[in-house]
């Protein structure tokens, strides 16, 4: 690919040896001219800074990490109990944890 060539000093930047490779026309029908300044629609003034809400597109972009969270989450949890459940060691390992620090074998002989 070749560079634009400019110096330090420059006034401008010469295209001459730009080429378009790509563009995307869309049509988005017929817009109105407006010719007298007061002719065209305002736009409501900004009320205040922070008021803003979090846009559409920007939630669904939220929904689809929270997805990806999810199923991330599920993956972790699905090999770690596949390397458990195929471990002697990792088993006697947890089962220790259980009985010996967390209490529960003396909180499921007192529930029952």
């Amino acid at each position: 690919m070749p560079l634009l060539e400019f110096g330090r000093e420059r006034e401008g930047v010469d295209l001459s040896k730009v080429v378009l490779t790509r563009h995307n026309l869309k049509h988005q029908g017929k817009q109105p001219i407006y010719f007298n300044p007061g002719d065209a629609p305002t736009l409501a003034p900004i009320t205040g800074s922070g008021s803003g809400s979090v846009q559409v597109k920007e939630k669904a972009l939220l929904g689809a990490e929270l997805d990806n969270a999810i199923i991330g989450a599920l993956d972790a949890h699905t090999l770690m109990s596949t390397k458990a459940l195929n471990s002697p060691e990792v088993k006697k390992g947890i089962m220790k944890v259980l009985l010996e620090h967390s209490g529960l074998w003396e909180k499921l002989r007192e529930a029952g």
